[in-house]
Order: C-alpha cells, then sequence, then structure tokens
C-alpha cells in the first residue's frame, strides 16, 4: 500500500505535546494530530489539548505511531474558519486506494465550493482555475508535503474547510477520502520558504517520509539550521530517513524506517537518554533497483547503494540495525548467503582495501539484526553500504588494466573467510593453461597480467573452494561503445559489434553471465542476463564490453529473425535464439514450397546462419526442434 502526499505528508505521530507550532512555526489557525489512547484511535486539537474530535478502533501504527482510519463518507472532519484570503496547510495521510482520485480538502461558504484540492489537482472553483499536482505514475518516487493556496475569499464571513469531502454537489471524478489521518496543519498565512522547510523536514522525520527531490530541498531543524544538505548527498536523494532529536521542537525520533521501503530499520531506543540535542543519523539510498549485478573481480552486489550520514556526536556502535533481507535473498543463488559490503570512506569504491565485510544470518522471518557493530569506525561521518550474494568463503580481485602487447596489468587478491593458507590457481581460460599456482598466508597476493579471459580457484585450508571467472581489457585499445542496458519486448535486438568500431579485423565472442554462447560479430539478444563481448583486435590485444539485457513480463524466449530483410544483394543472417541448449534444424523453402537449403543444429542456445539467395523472390525459413517450429519470410528483390 502506498502513501501519498500532494503537498503534505504521511503517517507516523508522536505523542502529543503543549507547543506553539510544529517546528517552533508559531500560531498555526488549525493543528491536530492523531493518537491512541488503550484500545481507540483519537483525532486530538493539539491548540485545545482536552479537545477530541474523533474516536474509533480502527488505525494503524507506522513508525510506532498512530494514524486513524477516516472514511469522508461516512466520518465529518469540519472547522469553521474567519475570513483568510491565504492558507498553508500540511496534511499527513495514507489512502487505502492509490488508483483512485480522492478529495482532501475543500473550502466552502453557505452557498458555493471555493477551493478543493484531491490527491491529483488543485482548483480554484471561484475562477475556474485548475493546477495538477503530480502524475500518478510519480507519485510513489516523490511525495509533496505543502501547497499554498489563495482562496479568493469574499466578504461573507462564514467558511468552513471540509478534510475529505465536498461541502455542496459537484461534478468532479473524485470520491471522498478514504484512509489513514495522522496530522492536518493550517496556518492563515503564507509561510515563507524557511518555516515550510522546518515543518515539512519535521514532519518527514517524524513520519519516515522523503521530502521530494525533483529540486533538491535541504532537511533543517527546527533552528533552521541544515542537517542533512541534498546537494552535498546528491547521489543519494532517495527514500531518505532520518532518527535524531530536536528538543526545542520536541521532536525526538527513536526509530525509523522509510515508510516506501522496508529494507532498512534503524533504532537508538537503548541510547536515547544520551543523545545529544540536534543529533541525528541519515539514510538514503541511490534509487537503483534491488538487483544483483557482476561487476568485474567482484561477486555480485546489490545495484542499490545506501549513504549513512551519522552525526559525530551519536554513540553509532550501540545503535541497533535491522534489514528485511526477504526482498534480496529471493534473489541468492545456491550456496550463497547475503553479506553486508561498508566502505567506510564513503565513496562506494568496491575492489578498495578499506572495504568491510560483514556476513548476515537471516530469522525465520527473513531478518537480520546487527547489534553493537560500530559501523563508522574512522570517524568519517559518512559510509555507503550495499549488499552482496557469496558464499563463506570468496575472493576479491583489484584489477589494473595492462596496455596493449605488454604484461603490465596486476591482479591484487583479498580473500574474505576460509582459513589460512589459501592455494590459489590461475588458469588461461581459452588454453586452459595453468598461468600460475601459489600458497598464500596472508590476505592479499599481487600477480603480473596480459589482457585475456582467466579462471581463478581458490582453495583454503579446510579444502574449501571459490571459483571466478575474470576477463581483462587493455586499457589503451578502442571497444565497441555499447549501451549499458538493453530491454527486452516483442521484437528481438541484434547487436553487430562491427557497427561499434572502426573498420578492421576483429574476432568476438559473446558470453551470458560469464559463459560463452556464440562467436561472430552479431547476437540476437533475447535472453536476460549480464552479458560480456570480448572483442580481439588483430594485434591479439582484446577489450571486454559490459552490458545487460533486462526483459519486460511479455518477452519471449525462443525467437528466428531474419536481417536484413528484405535483402538487397541476396545476403542475408537468420538468428535462432532458445531459451534451453536446444537442438534445431534451419529448412529454407522457395515460394513454391521446394526445399532449397537446410542445416543442422545441435548443442546451443543460439543459431547464426548466413545465406545467400541469388534469386529475387519470397522464401520461407523455418526452424524445427522436438518441442516447436518456427517459420518467418525471407524476401530477396
Amino acid at each position: 500500500m502506498k502513501l501519498y502526499i500532494p503537498f503534505f505528508i504521511l503517517i507516523l505521530s508522536i505523542k502529543s505535546f503543549a507547543q506553539k507550532g510544529p517546528a517552533q512555526v508559531k500560531n498555526p489557525y488549525i493543528w491536530i494530530t492523531a493518537d491512541k489512547n488503550e484500545n481507540q484511535f483519537i483525532l486530538r486539537n493539539q491548540l485545545h489539548s482536552n479537545s477530541i474530535l474523533l474516536k474509533k478502533k480502527e488505525g494503524v501504527l507506522t513508525n510506532n505511531h498512530p494514524s486513524i482510519f477516516f472514511d469522508a463518507s461516512q466520518d465529518t472532519l469540519t472547522f469553521d474558519i474567519a475570513k483568510i484570503d491565504y492558507q498553508t496547510i500540511f496534511l499527513v495521510y495514507k489512502v487505502k486506494d492509490s488508483l483512485t482520485e480522492q478529495v482532501l480538502w475543500n473550502i466552502a461558504d453557505q452557498s458555493k465550493n471555493i477551493t478543493l484540492t484531491t490527491t491529483e489537482r488543485l482548483a480554484n472553483l471561484s475562477n475556474f482555475k485548475y493546477n495538477s499536482l503530480k502524475n500518478k505514475s510519480e507519485y510513489s518516487s516523490a511525495i509533496h508535503f505543502y501547497q499554498h493556496t489563495k482562496s479568493n475569499l469574499g466578504n461573507n464571513n462564514k467558511y468552513q474547510i471540509s478534510i475529505g469531502k465536498i461541502k455542496h454537489n459537484l461534478a468532479i471524478p473524485a470520491h471522498s477520502l478514504k484512509g489513514y489521518i495522522s496530522e492536518i496543519i493550517m496556518y492563515d498565512r503564507f509561510l515563507n520558504s524557511k518555516e515550510i522547510n522546518k515543518i515539512a523536514s519535521y514532519l518527514a522525520i517524524k513520519y519516515g517520509i522523503s521530502l521530494s527531490q525533483n529540486e533538491l530541498q535541504n532537511y533543517t531543524n527546527s533552528k533552521g539550521k541544515i542537517i542533512w544538505n541534498a546537494l552535498e548527498n546528491k547521489h543519494y536523494l532517495n527514500h531518505v530517513t532520518a532518527i535524531g532529536k530536536d528538543e526545542t521542537s520536541q521532536l525526538y525520533q527513536s526509530k525509523s524506517r522509510n515508510i516506501e521501503d522496508d529494507l532498512t530499520t534503524i533504532d537508538l531506543s537503548s541510547i536515547q537518554e544520551s543523545v545529544p540535542d540536534n543529533s541525528f543519523l541519515f539514510w538514503s539510498d541511490n534509487a537503483k533497483p534491488l538487483k544483483f549485478k557482476q561487476e568485474e573481480g567482484l561477486p555480485k552486489l546489490l545495484e542499490r547503494k545506501w549513504l549513512m550520514c551519522i552525526d559525530s556526536t551519536i554513540d553509532s556502535h550501540k545503535i541497533k540495525w535491522q534489514f528485511n533481507l526477504k526482498k534480496i535473498t529471493n534473489l541468492k543463488e545456491p550456496d550463497t548467503k547475503p553479506w553486508l559490503v561498508i566502505d567506510p570512506t564513503g565513496k562506494a569504491k568496491w575492489d578498495s582495501d578499506e572495504i568491510i565485510y560483514k556476513k548476515l544470518e537471516e530469522t525465520s522471518n527473513g531478518t537480520t539484526t546487527l547489534s553493537n557493530y560500530n559501523w563508522d569506525g574512522k570517524k568519517n561521518k559518512k559510509i555507503v553500504y550495499t549488499f552482496q550474494m557469496a558464499p563463506d568463503m570468496f575472493a576479491r580481485v583489484k584489477i589494473t588494466q595492462p596496455k596493449c602487447g605488454i604484461s603490465d596489468g596486476f591482479l591484487k587478491y583479498t580473500i574474505i573467510g576460509g582459513k589460512a593458507p589459501y592455494t590459489i590457481t590461475l588458469i588461461n581460460y581459452d588454453t586452459k593453461n595453468v598461468v600460475k599456482k601459489w600458497v598464500h598466508d596472508g590476505n592479499t597476493s599481487n600477480i603480473a597480467v596480459h589482457s585475456g579471459k582467466y579462471n581463478y580457484i581458490v582453495v583454503d585450508a579446510s579444502g574449501t573452494i571459490y571459483e571466478q571467472k575474470i576477463f581483462i581489457s587493455d586499457q589503451d585499445i578502442t571497444s565497441p561503445k555499447l549501451q549499458e542496458i538493453f530491454t527486452l519486448n516483442d521484437t528481438p535486438i541484434v547487436i553487430n559489434a562491427n557497427d561499434y568500431l572502426p573498420e578492421g579485423n576483429y574476432q568476438f565472442q559473446w558470453f551470458l553471465n560469464k559463459e560463452l554462447i556464440t562467436n561472430g560479430n552479431s547476437i540476437m539478444l533475447t535472453n536476460p542476463g549480464d552479458y560480456q563481448l570480448i572483442t580481439k583486435h588483430a594485434n591479439d590485444c582484446e577489450t571486454v564490453t559490459n552490458f545487460r539485457v533486462e526483459e519486460k513480463n511479455n518477452s519471449k524466449n525462443n525467437q528466428i529473425i531474419a536481417l536484413p530483410n528484405p535483402s538487397e544483394d541476396g545476403h542475408f543472417k537468420i538468428f535462432g535464439n532458445f531459451s534451453t541448449i536446444t537442438n534445431a534444424t534451419l529448412y529454407i523453402y522457395n515460394s513454391a514450397g521446394a526445399l532449397i537449403t537446410t542445416e543442422k543444429w545441435s548443442g546451443k542456445t543460439q543459431y547464426i546462419y548466413n545465406g545467400h539467395i541469388p534469386t529475387s523472390g519470397v522464401y520461407i525459413a523455418k526452424i524445427s526442434t522436438a518441442e516447436e517450429e518456427k517459420s518467418i519470410k525471407i524476401i530477396i528483390k
């Protein structure tokens, strides 16, 4: 279920307290918060602490704070307001049906509606001007917390603001609000940008929501001081979340997780008394998918990376960290476990000697908890972390690329886990010859190499084996500049490597997840995964081009295609691609149905047929396997 807030906020409320205004922005006209009293959820008027506006048994706790269920078709929340020419309104809510446009509030007099705000638009009904707040597709990634409105009220002095419904009948597609309300704040003036940012930051921290970063927005405390700088952290603007204390605004967020991402929960309850005033710990991510990506020399790392900004006054090793690993462990391969990977320098250099690895043990519900773990041992205040899937013992290889024709490249090994001494064997992938075999008692070792494809095998003292392939490029040679990601659809993607290189004599090998699938200059992409194109130049130097293929749900695995089609000179290629290793037969017929050529294929997933038909006409190419037959037309002009 998504939380959406066009200019306001989501869920989570701290206990009711008396102050002149949220985040020390004084004199709100309306300030309502959700609370919980024994077995009931209530809406409490913070400006009159004994005033309870609504009682319900239904509600939710988000980040340990209450939100009351509100169905505007049955519940009424209406406030009389004096003549107000300007309003600044914050509404913290969560809708049950995020696909339906719903009313947030309506200002009206006795006879007509004056302004209306829904989950999708703001309407000034006195002059029929409308302003869309956000496209539906963007709701899940950006939430607005505030919006200025001008109501253009006349001399009539009886006005009301109704939450979640329209006072007077109006033909609009929006439904009454049905969901959860946590907080309502209204000012009878325009707040300045500093005031808006103070309240937005206060509510964002409090409710585990991210300020929209379509335009960079800093987080500030109640004194207006920046506590999280969007420009400094511009590569990590997604799912911004925080814990910490601001005594002036009576904000103490001891435990939090982002409302749209439950992967990380951080809890400082055990040291709450020792947390200094205006101390915060923020974390955020780079908005990359929760997918593992192969980087040369490393186990597969999660593409999503997190930045943690730690206030030096917070004792980080006494904080409890909980990770919900269910989202990533369903992607793991056999005999692997989740590892936490930390760069304490904050630079996200994953082959650095500074990298720290922590093997994680899952509980039955898919979570893992770290306590008494010193995250910021180097006192850098910023660390970057991610996750990988790897066995109990693995090796990380830092690759220094060689120059063409010179064995001046280096491999620097770091072995994690296992028991020393380690025996390391480096094998040439093509010749199967052992390049070097050595016993290493420490953690790191360097070896000189030239470009090429290698297997390396690590065996520890207990006989545990780790094996990996590495492909090494020459650094001073041109490589095909393919796009990084290709997305499959109903039309197969065909790549000709020669189209991305100067004219010359090249040899090509195409690998999928480090397994050879075909030779030749062309490939048809129909299977998702991490691909490597090895280009061997005339001088025997090699380059490696990495790219990824992602699929849509409607993509098809078994495909056949001919290119070019039509053919101007009678030359063409037929590509056959199969989801598994397949034996197949290719038949080509003329328009009269006579067989003109045939070719048998065996033991591969991808085949390429180079054909030439000198006579113009329409021909049929058919590929037959034990499971199916597929045919296409070939036109020779």
